[in-house]
């Protein structure tokens, strides 16, 4: 996707590389649901798939998490207290994932 994984993306049937602004641009245009559904529709497959498979079960004494975090862009002028640069607002979404259970935290 990137100019650096030229030959990998081309084993991928992409033809012209892709700049990762333009890949920015159009994940800024998707709803998030996108991925989410899909999250939660590998999570349900996975766990059909190895309801049965004791030998991939890992004994933690905690719980496991999926944690990530992204940043969403505000309008300042109605975001006052959400500056993070003297030109742009924003907040910072951390998102935790049970493994286990599926939900969200």
């Amino acid at each position: 996707m990137f100019k650096s994984k030229r030959i990998k993306t081309y084993h991928l049937g992409i033809g012209d590389v892709v700049s990762l602004s333009t890949i920015t641009r159009a994940n800024e245009k998707r709803c998030y649901r996108i991925y989410e559904d899909l999250a939660m529709l590998l999570i349900k497959e996975a766990k059909q798939l190895y309801v049965d498979d004791d030998g991939l079960e890992v004994t933690l004494k905690g719980n496991v998490f999926a944690i990530d975090a992204t940043t969403i862009d505000l309008c300042l002028s109605t975001f006052y207290w959400a500056t993070f640069r003297s030109t742009k607002g924003g907040i910072k979404l951390h998102t935790q994932l049970d493994l286990k259970t599926g939900h969200f935290h």
